[in-house]
């Protein structure tokens, strides 16, 4: 969702314009009335909005207020809350409130008997990226180096910060160059080495060159044997790798990811399946009533371990340190965890 840039005009309006009664018949037969919400303030980690009405294409107000954000988060605290006369509603300045996953939050108001739902849309910028491009990444005419633009692989930064995250597929890119490319596609971040032998978790420290300006972002490197397992045999998908990078260093992290299931409703920890072609990891298996979390399983002694749980905050369903995954019946479920769209991480579990 991209910030909604909200004219002085339209602002002045909400606070002095009385427009035509709605034809939604729940709402009083008022021939002229104002905005039932005369002043919305909604704190979202850390720093106040106005909630902002949209007009209509004939320039009423519509029943959708605009909360524009720099970092959205699903959970808020309304700082401040005026209605027109007449008008109540059960939020209060003060309140904790979250909003649903596509960010909307309703707002109910009640006039003596009648009663009409607004709804906040909190709005904005998509978080900062890279473009991540191998050497077999090809176009229809099998030209290397290609970036599919309406189906790119990116690392992006949930926090909309120095640090970047993403998973990508090497699945099929055995001792491929990889590289980095800036949003802007001018420059391409690489390295001309590779480990020897194979490893499982590369730290780099990238060099920049232009890109040539023709849609192909040819990479020095760095190689790996994308693949190498060490022989560990709890391995069951490799190829798929965490990227991390810090902007403000300069080092990029790559680490191969198995990724299991843990808690205490499974047995133990129990490695996930990958599917190359939906670009998810998955398991079916028998469910005990407790909880569980995803973690990693380390490739190689020394590896980084990541682990990801249920959260209601900046992105996605899924983050770091979330909270465990409750299942309430046992049973035989299907669990699916789809990591391809950084930083937006989500996940499914249902019984069979």
């Amino acid at each position: 969702m991209k910030i909604l840039n909200i004219c002085a005009a339209c602002a002045a309006a909400y606070a002095t314009v009385a427009i035509s009664a709605c034809a939604d018949h729940h709402l009083p037969s008022d021939p002229v009335r104002t905005m039932p919400v005369k002043a919305l303030v909604i704190e979202v980690n850390g720093e106040d909005y106005t909630a902002v009405p949209s007009l209509t294409d004939d320039g009423a107000f519509a029943s959708v207020l605009d909360l524009a954000v720099k970092i959205p988060s699903v959970n808020a605290k309304v700082t401040t809350i005026a209605l027109a006369d007449g008008y109540s509603c059960p939020i209060a300045a003060g309140d904790l409130v979250t909003f649903s996953d596509d960010y909307l939050l309703p707002l109910e108001l009640t006039r003596g008997n009648a009663t009409e739902t607004y709804t906040v849309r909190m709005s904005f910028n998509p978080p900062p990226f890279f473009y991540f491009v191998k050497s077999s990444d090809s176009d229809s005419e099998g030209a290397r180096y290609f970036i599919d633009l309406e189906n790119p692989v990116k690392i992006a930064s949930g926090t909309y910060d120095r640090y970047y995250e993403g998973e990508v597929d090497l699945t099929a890119s055995n001792w491929d160059n990889v590289g980095l490319v800036t949003e802007d596609l001018s420059t391409i971040l690489n390295l001309a080495a590779g480990p020897w032998p194979a490893v499982s978790f590369y730290s780099w420290i990238p060099e920049q060159k232009a890109a040539k300006g023709d849609g192909y972002f040819p990479s020095d490197g760095p190689w790996n044997d994308w693949l190498a397992t060490n022989g560990n045999p709890d391995i069951v998908s490799p190829g798929v790798w965490r990227v991390n990078y810090d902007s403000a260093s300069n080092v990029v992290d790559m680490t191969m990811t198995q990724w299991a299931v843990s808690g205490s409703a499974v047995a133990k920890l129990t490695p996930m399946r990958y599917d190359a072609s939906t670009k998810s990891w998955s398991l079916t298996a028998k469910l005990n009533q407790g909880s569980f979390i995803f973690e990693t399983i380390p490739v190689a002694f020394g590896d980084p371990r990541f682990n990801l749980g249920l959260r209601t905050g900046i992105l996605g369903q899924l983050g770091s340190e979330g909270d465990a995954i409750e299942v309430g019946t046992a049973g035989e479920y299907r669990i699916t965890l789809t990591l391809s769209n950084s930083p937006y991480y989500t996940f499914s579990l249902s019984k069979i």
